[in-house]
């Protein structure tokens, strides 16, 4: 009986309580509303300041300044190696990026993605300036595998699907067509990046390819790359050359006044990465 007037109780001063509160709703909502604006506008901020990021410039241009891959940088500091911002700029159609193994070509088209990405959510971006559009997709061709699919096979059905994709994507081709044989995949990616560059998107691919190198017409930027002598190697600690071969490499990119076919620096990065100097030499003679 006790507990049946507790509640009896309990409901009418809920009831009290509402009406009183109901004619506060639209003051308590709007409340609720900017505190949830300023909440954003505040971790915003704080990641701008934590990340020394930039508001970016929407525009029908490419362009950075001091330009970070904030996820590659933070896992250097936190392995006490340096990271090298770059500045960049691109074509709006199609630009062509060469350059050596390890040298930061899919460092670059990540973090144009994470840009692309980053800029519709207006999230400020990891560089000194920023100027870029807004695109409606990203593509690259680098994701996640589907059963019954080679990796030659999951990139060609993922690719065509990105050109079904309504609106105008950002096309990043990190060595596209690598997965078969070469002479096919050669052509392949030449003739899609021949395609991309008739298209709305804008693209950007790096290639180790002879033919895609050698397009007229087409804006080519190259990695500097293994710009310092590195001393032969006596160590086996993989750590140690990894970290003499980071701080001996540029990883600027350079515009090339005409096309010009990928260096040959693979031989190179193989023996600074320990592989038998028998096995170079043998390669040196194919070559």
């Amino acid at each position: 009986m006790l507990n049946q007037l507790v509640e009896k109780e309990e409901e009418r001063i809920l009831g009290e309580l509402s009406e009183a509160v109901d004619g506060f709703y639209p003051l308590l909502r709007k409340a609720y509303d900017e505190a949830c604006e300023l909440g954003c506008d505040y971790a915003l901020a704080r990641f701008a300041l934590l990340h020394d990021c930039c508001i970016p410039t929407i525009a029908e241009k490419m362009e950075f300044k001091a330009a970070r891959n904030l996820e590659t940088e933070l896992s250097l500091k936190g392995k006490k190696h340096k990271y090298q911002s770059l500045d960049l700029c691109f074509d709006m159609r199609v630009n062509l990026i060469t350059g050596p193994n390890m040298g930061g070509k899919s460092t670059i088209l990540k973090a144009l993605g994470q840009f692309a990405l980053m800029i519709k959510l207006a999230i400020p971006l990891p560089a000194r300036s920023a100027t870029m559009p807004i695109y409606d997709y990203v593509y690259y061709n680098h994701c996640a595998a589907e059963e019954n699919l080679s990796s030659f096979g999951i990139e060609v059905v993922a690719f065509g699907r990105a050109l079904n994709t309504k609106g105008r994507g950002l096309y990043l081709l990190d060595e596209f067509g690598k997965g078969t044989n070469p002479r096919e995949g050669e052509a392949l990616a030449t003739a899609v990046i021949e395609y991309l560059s008739k298209s709305e998107h804008s693209t950007i691919a790096a290639t180790h390819f002879t033919a895609p190198a050698l397009k007229k017409n087409i804006p080519q930027y190259q990695i500097r790359g293994i710009d310092k002598a590195i001393n032969p190697l006596h160590t086996e600690d993989l750590k140690h050359r990894l970290k003499l071969l980071s701080d001996a490499m540029d990883y600027s990119l350079v515009k090339l006044d005409e096309s010009k076919t990928p260096p040959l620096d693979a031989l190179k990065i193989a023996r600074i990465l320990g592989l038998p100097d028998e096995i170079i030499t043998l390669a040196e003679k194919e070559l």
